[in-house]
């Protein structure tokens, strides 16, 4: 899976993690546009346990401000976007909708 967060104005950055046939995480974190993680590194990749690849991303995630930033909008903007669905009354609405 890959996703692009962020912008070129605030950070940006590529994230892709894939699982192996092993069962390991393959994973790159790519900053875009001059950004830095908070490290001062630019690239992180990898090839580590569930575990360990959590560790890592979770670790640059909390020391990078505008990353955080980026992956919290990208959550909104996915949340909105599936969050369409038409919600199912509830029992007191469906009653009032019987007695109107």
């Amino acid at each position: 899976m890959t996703v692009h967060v962020g912008t070129f104005a605030t950070g940006a950055a590529t994230i892709d993690a894939r699982r192996t046939r092993d069962g390991r995480i393959e994973f790159l974190l790519d900053c875009d546009s001059g950004s830095k993680f908070g490290d001062d590194t630019t690239v992180a990749t990898g090839t580590l346990s569930i575990d360990q690849a959590r560790e890592v991303v979770t670790r640059l995630v909390d020391e990078t401000p505008w990353l955080q930033r980026a992956l919290a909008l990208q959550l909104v903007e996915q949340l909105l976007e599936q969050g369409t669905e038409t919600l199912k009354p509830q029992k007191q609405d469906a009653e009032a909708a019987k007695q109107a």
